[in-house]
């Protein structure tokens, strides 16, 4: 090109059939038009174009449309969108005098890469927004400006912060779902509203140790499980973390401000506040399902962490307060104030572990038995059975409609009686007493040839009271009780599904047994709070199912009156 705006001219009809052009020397507005609207092209090389400034503008229909004046040493703005809507270049070389790229240059353009020039210093808002095949791209050191949703929805796998730039902008990364690596120098100090947000496959990222503030869901919905925070961090915003498989964080001592649900639906299991933070949101851990403690260091308001009505997370998660003075909603349980709880209150299914110890005034525990034994019994077979382990020593066990229960020879008068067992030497025997940290084997009566008063379906709750002494509730720990095949083991968490986890069929039907008559392996999740069998044999060795033990009766075979015996089981 000698003269600008002169494109179409020497193009002639071939403009409607070339796919690939190289242009050279000076351009205008009216060459940017003719380049647009040619139907085939899709490869465009102006590495050696001069954009010459004039009154002419090009006309786009991208973004907020209308028309746009070239600029020197600029790609204007939605220059490569293409035209008409039709996003068609598939490969752009750019001139190295190029100091900018403005807004939506690029914007829902098919280009698969593209060379930055060194001297390039801004990239405008949604340059490269929704570019489904750009999956890398090499951001010069010179650059100092990235504009919001920059890199929006795009394919880049990996991404280089320039040094020197102090802010990631706001979406600026925002839902680019290949993305697994990104480098961000130390002088940055803030990400950006959802900067990160939806990088589904962001696994790791590393902070810079001058960050100072995260912003509004910056890092949401990505896949790292473990994030470490600098020291300077003074700021979390909202969600900044919501939506994510993390699993452990640590907060920095400088921290003053951590947003609403900051945390949301994480995996976290135990969360620190430090007593730094003055400005704490409210349901900061909602939908957490896995916490079992959180620690509160600190005296500000502590509203709702778990969801506005307390049960949107784990309803057996320990809350520990440092001052007795921090105020809290009316529905937030299992409160911990200087190592002393006046009541805990567990509820079957959801997980419980004890980092710290501590007393409680009084502890409980509730379990809902049903009444499956019932169906469909099978002669023969034993029944009835679920699994059992509880983290204090259980001294009351009440029905809900008030009917005091109690293990067979327990020695507690008018309790109604039920069957105890745990694994010993030779098998499963009788015992009187649930101790903390211990698995058992445990049924209730349900047979309708008992008197009605003595069947047991509905909910039961387990409990222990010392009002003056207190119950410890030491860290967690757990005691296997050792059989002749296998072992028993107690757990407060689930332990997922596995070839080397046999569970009862309580819930689970399982031909040719009955409900709770049968260790099966690998049959699913075991839940917090039931006891589970291992193997004592090599696992290729190791058996599909374990029954009970020879011991176990049922009452087809076994005459019963109507009234339980110990026998009966």
């Amino acid at each position: 090109m000698e003269t600008a705006g002169t494109l179409s001219e020497k193009l002639g009809d071939k403009k409607n059939t070339v796919q690939k052009l190289t242009i050279a020397g000076p351009i205008d507005a009216d060459d940017v038009n003719t380049f647009r609207s040619m139907p085939k092209l899709i490869v465009l090389d102006i590495k050696g174009v001069e954009f010459i400034e004039t009154n002419k503008t090009y006309r786009t229909t991208s973004g907020t449309g209308g028309s746009h004046k070239v600029e020197k040493n600029k790609i204007g703005e939605h220059m490569f969108t293409g035209s008409e809507g039709s996003c068609k270049f598939i490969s752009v070389k750019i001139p190295d005098n190029i100091t900018a790229i403005g807004k939506g240059a690029f914007f829902a353009c098919p280009i698969e890469s593209i060379s930055l020039p060194d001297g390039l210093k801004t990239i405008g808002a949604h340059a490269f927004q929704e570019t489904p095949q750009l999956s890398s791209v090499v951001i010069p050191n010179t650059v100092t400006e990235i504009g919001e949703r920059a890199f929006f929805c795009s394919a880049i796998k990996s991404a280089n912060i320039p040094e020197g730039m102090v802010s990631i902008s706001d979406e600026c990364f925002c839902e680019c779902q290949n993305l697994t690596d990104v480098y961000i120098p130390e002088s940055v100090t803030a990400l950006g509203r959802n900067a990160f947000f939806r990088c589904y496959a962001l696994e790791s990222i590393q902070l810079p140790s001058h960050l100072e503030k995260i912003g509004e869901n910056a890092l949401s919905m990505c896949a790292a499980k473990s994030i470490q925070l600098p020291e300077s961090l003074v700021s979390i915003d909202a969600n900044a973390f919501a939506y994510g498989p993390l699993e452990s964080i640590e907060l920095p001592r400088n921290l003053k401000k951590l947003g609403n649900q900051a945390f949301r639906q994480c995996a976290l299991k135990e969360l620190t506040i430090p007593s730094s933070v003055t400005d704490l949101g409210i349901e900061i851990v909602m939908e957490c399902h896995e916490i079992t403690a959180l620690f509160h260091e600190g005296s500000a308001n502590l509203y709702g962490p778990f969801g506005s009505y307390g049960g949107n997370g784990n309803l057996n998660c320990l809350v520990y307060l440092s001052d007795p003075e921090t105020a809290t909603t009316s529905e937030l349980r299992n409160i911990i104030i200087n190592g002393v709880a006046s009541s805990i209150v567990l509820t079957d299914r959801f997980p419980f572990h004890c980092p710290r110890e501590f007393k409680a005034q009084k502890i409980s525990y509730s379990k809902t038995f049903n009444e499956e034994s019932l169906w469909s019994p099978v002669p023969g077979q034993a029944g009835g059975w679920v699994g059992l382990s509880l983290p204090f020593s259980v001294t009351d066990i009440v029905h809900k409609d008030g009917r005091v229960l109690a293990p067979f020879k327990a020695g507690v008068e008018n309790a109604k009686p039920f069957w105890l067992r745990k694994l010993a030497g030779n098998g499963f025997e009788n015992v009187t007493s649930i101790q903390a940290g211990e698995p058992y084997i445990i049924a209730m009566p349900n047979n309708k040839k008992y008197a009605e008063e003595y069947n047991i379906s509905g909910e039961v709750v387990f409990s222990a009271r010392n009002v003056d002494n207190g119950i410890t509730i030491p860290v967690t720990s757990y005691k296997q009780a050792g059989g002749p095949m296998f072992n028993l083991n107690p757990s407060y968490e689930t332990q997922k599904q596995s070839s080397s986890i046999y569970v009862l069929n309580s819930y689970d039907r399982v031909d040719g047994y009955n409900y709770g008559g049968i260790f099966v392996r690998a049959l699913r999740d075991s839940y917090p709070f039931e006891a589970y069998v291992t193997d004592k044999a090599i696992s290729t060795q190791a058996p599909g199912m374990y029954s009970i033990d020879g011991n176990s009766q049922t009452r087809s075979t076994h005459a019963v009156g109507n009234v339980p015996s110990i026998d009966d089981m």
